[in-house]
């Protein structure tokens, strides 16, 4: 019920697009590269180029791959961390995905509420043991998610960004950012700078923030460089790059400046 009776604050906590962006100020953008779980060349080059650049993002981790005893892949990702210009999010324990009869279920969706409330609080905790806090976003492996998982993310304070989840979820103090056709791929795995000029030409100019999507271990040398021309293309257009946790700090900061604005 907790998700249910904030209705009247999510109109101040989490409606991301209705914050005063007009046609002449450029979005945040926030990129989403999914599915970390060791430290490959294809995400060494990525992350290379995007720290040449000093641009931004958002990390996901599957939480499992932090249970390994590997010094290697914790050392990278601790020094991720101290660069500041990553955040990492919680992309589920095991990303995995499987059949029960003819039913599709994958760990957020079709799965008991106790199987989901393991797997997110498990990650939540293997952040904290290695990274030092909890993760502050969560997105669902392949982006599947049901009325358990709100029930979940609703009982965790630590949650203050929902990647990818639908526009009428309402969860106190949780930004929700639902998907748009602005995305890094088309189709999945497939970085397509001209779709991605089409969607931001005719992106609805009232929202602020866009998620864009990407898998940089699936990119070859071709996929790598259609991603180094989206970035170019996004930097011409003057967007923010920014993290989860940085967006709704700004969230926050328009929310009390206009909380003072309305005192006497």
């Amino acid at each position: 019920m907790k998700f249910v009776s904030s209705l009247f604050l999510f109109c101040a906590l989490t409606t991301f697009f209705a914050m005063g962006a007009d046609s002449a100020t450029p979005p945040f953008i926030i990129l989403k590269l999914d599915d970390v779980s060791s430290p490959t060349p294809a995400w060494e080059r990525t992350l290379k180029f995007l720290e040449e650049k000093g641009i931004k993002s958002a990390l996901g981790i599957v939480a499992a791959s932090l249970e390994r005893k590997n010094s290697t892949y914790h050392d990278w990702l601790k020094e991720l961390q101290a660069k500041g210009l990553v955040e990492f999010w919680n992309h589920g324990l095991d990303h995995k995905q499987w059949k029960e009869g003819d039913k599709d279920v994958s760990e957020f969706k079709g799965t008991t509420y106790e199987h989901q409330k393991e797997h997110f609080e498990r990650a939540q905790q293997l952040s904290k043991e290695l990274l030092g806090q909890p993760f502050s976003a969560f997105g669902a492996p392949f982006n599947e998610t049901d009325d358990a998982t709100k029930k979940v993310l609703s009982e965790n304070p630590d949650l203050k960004v929902w990647l990818y989840g639908k526009p009428i979820e309402i969860l106190s103090g949780v930004i929700v950012i639902d998907r748009t056709p602005l995305n890094i791929e088309n189709p999945t795995f497939v970085p397509n700078l001209e779709r991605v000029k089409k969607s931001y030409e005719s992106r609805d100019t009232k929202r602020d923030i866009f998620v864009m999507q990407g898998h940089p271990n699936a990119w070859n040398d071709e996929r790598f460089a259609d991603f180094v021309k989206i970035v170019e293309y996004l930097q011409e257009q003057g967007v923010i790059f920014t993290t989860p946790s940085q967006y709704y700090q700004h969230r926050q900061s328009l929310k009390e400046k206009a909380g003072q604005a309305s005192l006497p």
